[in-house]
């Protein structure tokens, strides 16, 4: 801005960002990123997940997890941000 040029930002609120991770897509991306010895493991670990609710003394069935990251894990910000490292940036733009 001190050497007059123009300035911009955008920020992205995603909603419920590591619940919308399409697991196919991001062990897809995980083969193309030739991580290796990831794709078993990680297919593993986000495959076949279910959760069920409790509310005081009654639980709910068990359902599957279509979609997702595991929250609170220290792999999950880092699979979040494998998933969405191909957002097109900007041509012709100093970042």
């Amino acid at each position: 801005m001190d050497e007059g040029w123009n300035t911009g930002a955008v920020f992205l609120d995603i909603a419920k960002a590591f619940d919308r991770v399409w697991t196919d897509g991001l062990l897809y991306k995980l083969i193309v990123l030739r991580i290796p010895g990831s794709i078993r493991l990680m297919a593993t670990y986000l495959r076949g997940r279910r959760f069920a609710v409790r509310v005081g003394s009654n639980l709910s069935s068990e359902r599957a997890i279509a979609a997702g990251v595991v929250q609170g894990s220290k792999v999950g910000p880092k699979l979040f941000n494998i998933y969405i490292n191909d957002i097109p940036s900007p041509r012709n733009c100093q970042i």
